[in-house]
This record gives structure tokens, sequence and C-alpha cells, in this order.
């Protein structure tokens, strides 16, 4: 039961965010009472630009480096999906090892869209293990309205 409560205080707290910074705060380091991930990211889209607003824990992202611009590049592949949110494998991102070092073997991707349909951002998980469908409409259910 403590899940359900856990999951409707994470809910108020993304409903009454005041900025896209504590929205991203919430739901990157809240969920994990939800359910399990090594990392999640929290994205922003502005005129096709993605930039990365902030990551679980005390991580940060390097926008120029390597890591993040492989990131972007994802993420914008990803855009034109309506599924959402989207379960992945590191496989279907990229046929390059190297990349996929950079990442846990799954990865869902949650758009988070605006009053008129847009995406506007959204939120990268990572783990070794797969989402289960349960966990995934969770994680939906965290966007605000």
């Amino acid at each position: 039961m403590n899940k359900a409560f856990d999951f409707l205080d994470i809910q108020k707290q993304v409903l009454e965010a005041p900025s896209k910074q504590v929205l991203g705060f919430v739901i990157v380091n809240q969920a994990l009472k939800l359910f399990p991930y090594k990392q999640a990211i929290f994205w922003t889209k502005n005129s096709g630009s993605i930039k990365i607003e902030g990551v679980s824990g005390n991580a940060s992202i390097d926008e120029k480096g390597p890591y993040a611009i492989w990131l972007h590049k994802i993420l914008k592949d990803h855009l034109k999906t309506s599924q959402n949110p989207q379960a992945l494998k590191s496989d279907d991102i990229t046929d390059n090892e190297n990349e996929r070092k950079w990442c846990s073997k799954n990865i869902a991707i949650l758009h988070l869209y605006n009053t008129k349909n847009d995406i506007i951002g959204g939120v990268w998980l990572e783990r070794d293990v797969k989402f289960k469908d349960t966990e995934l409409s969770i994680f939906a259910e965290l966007r605000p309205a």
C-alpha cells in the first residue's frame, strides 16, 4: 500500500511543480520510490533542439560531450514515435558496441506534452532488467496534465 501513497505523493508534486527544474527533479529522483532504475534524465525540447535539464542523483552531463551528443540524437530519433511511454533495448538504438556501453540494456522514454499536444520534453530511464507493462503505465501517469 505504501507504493500507492508514494505514487499519489509524487503525482501531486509533479502536478504542482512551479518550474520545469522542479518538475524534472521530482520525476528523475522520486520515481525511484515506485520502481528501480539506474539513471533517469529529464530533457526539454524547444524549436527542435534538445536540452538535458536534470539527471538523477547528483550527476551532471556535459552538454557538449560525446554522451550528450549521442543522447540528443537518440531522443530526436524517437520524438517521431507515437508510442508513449516507449520501452527500448540498447540494441534497438545503436549498432555501435562502444555506444551500447553508454547506457543500460533497457530504456524507457516518456514524452511530456503541452496543452496543444506538442512534445515539450521527456524523461529517459535506464536499467538492466526489462520494464514491465505495469511500470510503464505508472511511469506514464507521472507526467503533468
